[in-house]
């Protein structure tokens, strides 16, 4: 994920720019990368290439979803991206999101208690802090809704499909593993709320890397430092 930042342009004018060129991105090491540092971060691919015409962006959270994504997209006519992380798999995002939504499609998939008022909008493997922040609120009689949207730009109903799953919300806090400025959370907030009158009346929080390089001074818990931590949702949540 970071040194594709070295091939920005090719990217830009070499595939995107072209007509049909079929093109397959696969980016590891997506998202933050601990003791690595950051060189190393991958925090910058979603902001970098959502801004990008015919390219179109995917984040799979698990095993399984990301052989799903190389296969379903290997004879794409277009300019395809898949981030993923360099990490082990969270095994319950199969068992919640791929077991009882297995016939659900488009890379938009939910984990509902009864009707949330409060629903978290996580990007891809940052839906392991989601899940966690949902455990935390509980305890706090908070219920909460998750959507996990792995498909981040794709055909033009992306948005119509994802305000679906948040219609009834009143809370709705947003989670990715990378640079909040230009990332999917704002282009998301940004759309929904052009497009949907609705959307306005929610009560709404990003929890992203706020313009920085995730480069603690001292000694710290990274996700913590960076604002996405599963406590730091909870409170985002909280606060709204």
């Amino acid at each position: 994920s970071t040194f594709m930042q070295r091939a920005y342009d090719n990217i830009l004018h070499d595939m995107a720019l072209q007509p049909h060129v079929s093109a397959l991105l696969c980016l590891d090491r997506a998202g933050l990368v601990g003791a690595d540092g950051e060189t190393h971060h991958g925090i910058f691919d979603i902001s970098y290439l959502m801004h990008i015409p015919n390219v179109s962006v995917y984040s799979p959270a698990c095993y399984l979803s990301l052989r799903r994504y190389l296969k379903s997209t290997e004879q794409s006519d277009a300019c395809v991206a898949i981030r993923y992380p360099d990490s082990a798999e969270d095994k319950r995002v199969e068992s919640l999101f791929f077991g009882a939504n297995e016939q659900e499609q488009g890379g938009i998939l939910t984990d509902y208690d009864k009707c949330p008022q409060s629903v978290i909008v996580a990007v891809g493997c940052a839906v392991s802090y989601a899940l966690d922040a949902k455990e935390i609120l509980k305890k706090d009689g908070i219920k909460c809704g998750i959507v996990l949207t792995e498909e981040l730009k794709s055909d033009g109903s992306l948005y119509e499909r994802l305000y679906e799953k948040i219609a009834d919300a009143e809370r709705v806090v947003f989670v990715e593993e990378g640079i909040k400025n230009g990332g999917f959370s704002m282009v998301a907030t940004n759309e929904l709320s052009s497009r949907f009158v609705d959307f306005r009346n929610k009560k709404c929080k990003i929890c992203a890397i706020d313009d920085n390089f995730a480069s603690p001074e001292n000694s710290c818990n990274l996700l913590t430092y960076v604002g996405i931590s599963p406590d730091s949702i909870a409170e985002a949540m909280r606060s709204l």
